[in-house]
């Protein structure tokens, strides 16, 4: 089977297109990453499926990441504290009367990172 010459290069171009984004995409990716190679805030609750419940607008009794957000402002002193009692409180809810089928699937360390993101000041938002 005799292929077309511009086939061939068309084909060419195309995967040389592609080897060029790549590492575009790889800075992006490492960018939005600890070094543990976790993802953060946001983006860690976005793989996480923590949106469904604790987006805009929360679903039932959940409370949304933005009042939690708030809520961790007004008492600046202690977010080491409240961030503990997120985790505390995400573990005792994954099983009994009050379980929450999602939280079942969060591992500590994910826990803490949702947990540290959430208390970390809101950025200043600009004037312009």
């Amino acid at each position: 089977m005799k292929t077309a010459p511009w086939a061939l290069a068309t084909f060419s171009a195309a995967v040389l297109a592609l080897a060029a984004l790549q590492p575009a995409q790889a800075q992006d990716a490492a960018a939005a990453q600890p070094r543990s190679g976790m993802p953060v805030g946001s983006a860690l609750a976005a793989d996480m499926g923590c949106l469904n419940c604790h987006g805009t607008p929360p679903r039932g009794d959940a409370p949304a990441f933005k009042a939690m957000r708030e809520r961790a402002a007004s008492r600046e002193g202690d977010r080491s504290g409240i961030a503990a009692h997120w985790v505390e409180e995400m573990r005792a809810t994954t099983s009994g009367w009050r379980t929450i089928v999602g939280h079942r699937q969060v591992s500590d360390e994910t826990a803490r990172a949702l947990a540290d993101w959430l208390v970390q000041p809101l950025p200043a938002k600009p004037v312009n």
